[in-house]
């Protein structure tokens, strides 16, 4: 039997295409996010008008004149810039994906999975390769730091130098960053990342039941889910978790803020919304706004 390209060797090539593209001369560009910058059409050659889209480890081509209804697969603009047979090109696929390392497929993969499946702001930062290699500096406990101030996570986490690190997690189930706080938990909780900034769309997950709740603070979702074991999506910045309301909006979310003006805006953007108040670590309520709005 002959090679079928789409059961045999497609899945294969996922967060590879750049090294393909580039083996038939073809260049890519960098990415920012989803996308490579506007650059030259490498089909019709129109300057400034062209650009790379990276969609699940796959790669397509938009192009304003030449591609602006229907955007160009990788395997198309291959097919149409060498003029080789689609069977000639599925044999090459073949022998490569065959003689690429399983290792470097995999790590391929994960890399595709990373990219983030949305458009992110320009601030956006997430490194999983720096992720993986500093994992393995940690150890997993559960923290005596929050052990020691009542609101104990009920789930290990990374631990190390004497610091509690909180594991950011993308939609595709990738590790692409870690939030931090002073030791302690005082000094007002300012959170720092490990790949300088935060990762947009991903949170830290404190597995519970099905009502699922984005709230920014790690501690007050700590509290949050003592009273209500709802699973809880750590955001750990407002710009964050406002990011994850609008691109999990039809999951139905609620968002838990503390900020009334916060609220108030969530609420006219038609969002299920509970404000918290209280101390952190003493006093805690929840409370679901009326309908006619908040009191500020």
């Amino acid at each position: 039997m002959g090679i079928n390209y789409y059961n045999d060797v497609q899945d294969k090539l996922s967060g590879l295409w750049v090294e393909v593209l580039s083996m038939y001369g073809i260049v890519v560009g960098e990415f920012k996010g989803r996308n490579t910058k506007n650059a030259s059409c490498p089909c019709c050659g129109g300057d400034d008008r062209a650009h790379w889209r990276e969609t699940n480890g796959r790669l397509s081509l938009f192009c304003r004149s030449c591609a602006a209804d229907s955007m160009l697969s990788a395997e198309d603009v291959i097919l149409k810039l060498t003029n080789i047979n689609f069977n000639d090109f599925t044999n090459q696929m073949a022998d490569y994906v065959n003689h690429v390392p399983l290792e470097v497929i995999n790590k391929a993969k994960v890399k595709a999975r990373a990219t983030p499946s949305r458009s992110t702001p320009i601030s956006h930062k997430q490194n999983h390769e720096l992720v993986e290699r500093f994992l393995v500096k940690c150890e997993w406990c559960h923290s005596m730091a929050l052990l020691c101030l009542s609101v104990a996570n009920p789930q290990a986490q990374p631990f190390f130098n004497g610091v509690d690190y909180w594991p950011m997690m993308n939609e595709s189930g990738v590790l692409v960053n870690l939030a931090k706080y002073d030791a302690d938990y005082t000094g007002g909780r300012q959170v720092a990342f490990i790949a300088g900034g935060v990762s947009y769309g991903s949170t830290y997950e404190i597995k519970g039941n099905k009502k699922r709740v984005l709230i920014i603070d790690p501690v007050d979702a700590l509290q949050f889910w003592y009273k209500t074991t709802a699973s809880m999506y750590v955001c750990f910045d407002a710009s964050n978790l406002d990011y994850c309301a609008a691109a999990y909006r039809d999951h139905g979310v609620t968002i838990a803020v503390r900020c009334p003006e916060h609220a108030q805006d969530l609420l006219d953007k038609g969002y299920d919304v509970r404000i918290i108040d209280g101390e952190p670590y003493g006093k805690f309520t929840i409370t679901k706004p009326v309908s006619e709005g908040i009191k500020l």
